[in-house]
């Protein structure tokens, strides 16, 4: 079977949504990849079916919640963009926050916490030095005294 590069990623999207859904039903709770797969499966469906860009993507928003997830995953997924094939030809469909919330705030991960307060520095050393050697004194590797 000859596929076109565009065909074979459908069908590996195709192939991840399948999974999710499968895990989905057995009462897990879906990944990254798994979450995205089934969001953009959903508008290329939704495309395929005849629907507009907006529809599609209002239907892909709508398929998942932040209890199909595991924890962080609304935080990770936060756009899913996807071309899809729609009647009038092909379009970018972007969907913002595909999960519908459910975020855990400062617990997400790779999530900015305020550090402590840096100590003032120590006041500098001044200290005269006299080289009587034929080479360099060298304090770092790269800085010669």
């Amino acid at each position: 079977m000859r596929l076109t590069p565009t065909e074979r990623d459908r069908l590996l999207l195709f192939g991840a949504a399948e999974l999710a859904r499968a895990r989905r039903a057995r009462g897990l709770r879906l990944n990254v990849p798994e979450a995205t797969a089934l969001i953009a499966d959903t508008v290329c469906e939704a495309a395929r079916d005849g629907a507009r860009l907006a529809e599609a993507v209002e239907r892909a928003r709508s398929v998942l919640g932040p209890d199909d997830v595991l924890p962080g995953v609304a935080d990770v997924v936060t756009e899913v963009h996807v071309e899809a094939v729609f009647d009038d030809g092909s379009r970018l469909a972007v969907v913002a926050d595909p999960v519908g919330g459910g975020g855990l705030g400062d617990d997400a991960p790779g999530a900015l916490l305020p550090g402590r307060d840096r100590p003032e520095p120590e006041a500098a050393l001044r200290l005269p030095v006299t080289n009587t050697a034929t080479v360099p004194v060298s304090v770092t590797s790269h800085f010669h005294f």
